[in-house]
């Protein structure tokens, strides 16, 4: 009875320590994807851990270069294209592109006029 209560102790205590650091490393893949440094966030994700996924989305969202020119801009619109995400190479390309600059995959159909 003693071996089985710490056996179940240890497994929930490794999948809480698993999933402290899953939040770790998404929040640094995070801030890799927006341009900072992935190190930095990683020691914070360690730090925090799930609360560190939160604030790295808020803090990249009002720190974000679109974030900026749409708030400092005359008529309050960003000059930023929309990017969207390639579905073949996941790179991201403007909105209007009708190919992948990377990879050439379709991005979306052309509007044909009759």
């Amino acid at each position: 009875m003693f071996f089985g209560a710490s056996l179940s102790r240890i497994a929930v205590i490794s999948i809480a320590v698993l999933g402290w650091f899953f939040c770790a490393f998404y929040t640094a893949e995070t801030a890799n994807t927006y341009g900072s440094d992935y190190s930095l966030w990683l020691i914070i994700g360690i730090l925090l851990g799930p609360a560190s996924i939160p604030l790295a989305l808020i803090y990249f969202r009002l720190s974000g270069e679109r974030y900026r020119r749409r708030k400092y801009s005359v008529d309050g619109k960003s000059d930023l294209p929309k990017m969207v995400r390639c579905t073949r190479c996941g790179e991201f390309v403007p909105e209007s592109f009708e190919r992948c600059q990377f990879c050439g995959a379709i991005i979306r159909k052309r509007k044909r006029f009759i």
